[in-house]
């Protein structure tokens, strides 16, 4: 009976076993969607080399979603 009680407290930092688990799923899930947008923004915007690059560096996607569209009427 004791185990059974001990299962489901919490233990000394406050969290359930199973809390920082669905924490970093749900991060990671939301990373991947920023990743996918941000990558697709820069191919959109012609930034080509960047887009590519962006798969082995993730921050040049960001730097290519940022960037205004190469094909902006002057």
């Amino acid at each position: 009976m004791a185990s059974a009680r001990a299962r489901s407290t919490p233990d000394l930092t406050g969290y359930h076993k199973g809390e920082p688990m669905v924490l970093g799923f749900t991060l990671g899930i939301i990373y991947l969607v920023l990743l996918l947008v941000l990558g697709v923004m820069s191919f959109r915007k012609g930034h080509w080399v960047l887009g590519l690059i962006g798969f082995i560096f993730p921050v040049l996607w960001l730097i290519g979603a940022i960037l205004p569209s190469r094909y902006a009427r002057r």
